[in-house]
């Protein structure tokens, strides 16, 4: 973990983060967490009625024949020029998304991606964003189900029961979400079956040590570290609602420091008595700040201060500073020795990603998909 400072209006934040970069969030994680935002919604909105048991399964398909009428044929296919069925948001070669699943789908995506806030000139759009996804899942389920994999039953009872303990204490809630158990059962199954799927897609690797430094002497600013200033501050705050006159003192008593510190006195002692910055205890040492993340004016302003010497009082979001620049750094790239295993890492997710990317291309390229032509329609009233 490590400190460091970024601008936020005008002031200087502290945030704490992981030296190293965050996998992203495989599919099958965004789906399951979106499978547990629209249970609890469904649950809180649903509660007791009939319908929540086809609602509550996000992804849950059902023969394009079951909504086609008396006269369809038994798994008949909907062509691309047929008709979206009633209670169907679209088709996916011989599966249908019910209007049903997409509502539940897209409550819960819009509060787990949006978290709930979502201006009306923008729902149709995330209405294609969702509907977008639920077909991406039902050709990823009919593709696992045509290599014949079966998933792991025991992973999806497990998954199950840590649903059913979150809701077993309200009484409601807990008989509602076993009325449709068996529902929820079988698409975590499903859900097991598509990790499976995307493990052997994106199963890439190992790669050998020629291909790994071809990659790093193509992305040197991958593993450049940027030009830095190292600082300490010195901060007289200012309450955020201070008034004018509290301004104005808060800069003449930086102003003063600043005298202080130009006669001979010591900034990192002066820094423990007076500032009101966190790093006061440590003599007002922020250490190295790369470049944006210091408000621009103090960016700006401390580019003409020698090292060792001290600026102007700035005004900053929390008050009056002073900063001290201790050192500067220049650009460095990192030896491919210090940096091979990140680099053949990045080259794994990159490879992943354009197998994966690829591999979804070509599912949607090769299927029957018809969706409805205004899918905002369904959900104008979230």
């Amino acid at each position: 973990m490590l400190t460091c400072i970024i601008k936020q209006a005008g002031g200087l934040v502290r945030v704490r983060h992981n030296a190293t970069t965050p996998a992203r969030k495989t599919w099958r994680g965004r789906r399951a967490e979106l499978r547990r935002g629209g249970v609890k919604m469904l649950l809180d909105s649903f509660a007791g009625k009939a319908a929540l048991a086809a609602a509550i399964v996000l992804s849950a398909v059902v023969p394009a024949a079951a909504l086609q009428g008396p006269t369809a044929q038994p798994n008949a296919a909907v062509s691309p020029s047929s008709a979206i069925p009633a209670g169907a948001v679209a088709v996916v070669n011989d599966e249908i998304v019910t209007v049903d699943a997409y509502k539940a789908f897209i409550r819960a995506y819009i509060a787990k991606t949006y978290y709930h806030a979502v201006a009306p000139e923008r729902l149709p759009s995330i209405a294609e964003e969702a509907l977008d996804l639920m077909v991406t899942d039902r050709l990823l389920l009919q593709e696992a189900r045509r290599r014949e994999l079966t998933g792991d039953p025991a992973a999806a009872q497990k998954r199950l029961e840590a649903m059913r303990e979150r809701y077993s204490k309200d009484p409601a809630a807990a008989t509602t979400f076993e009325k449709a158990s068996a529902d929820i059962q079988r698409e975590l199954i499903a859900d097991t079956m598509i990790e499976q799927l995307t493990e052997s897609i994106r199963n890439v690797g190992p790669f050998p040590q020629e291909a790994v430094k071809k990659y790093y002497d193509e992305h040197h600013d991958l593993f450049t570290t940027p030009a830095s200033t190292d600082i300490s501050i010195i901060l007289i705050g200012v309450p955020p609602h201070g008034v004018a006159d509290e301004w104005r003192e808060a800069m003449e008593t930086a102003a003063a420091i600043r005298t202080q510190i130009l006669a001979g006195g010591s900034f990192e002692a002066l820094a423990k008595e007076k500032s009101s910055d966190q790093s006061a205890a440590d003599g007002g040492r922020i250490g190295p700040v790369h470049k944006g993340q210091l408000p621009e004016q103090v960016e700006t302003g401390l580019g003409a201060v020698a090292i060792g010497a001290v600026s102007e009082p700035f005004r900053i979001l929390e008050g009056a500073a002073i900063f001290k620049v201790n050192a500067r750094a220049p650009a460095r790239l990192q030896p491919f020795s210090a940096v091979e295993e990140r680099a053949g890492a990045l080259l794994k997710r990159e490879s992943q990603d354009a197998r994966w990317k690829a591999f979804v291309a070509q599912l949607r390229q090769s299927a029957r998909i018809r969706t409805a032509a205004s899918p905002v329609d369904y959900v104008r009233d979230h």
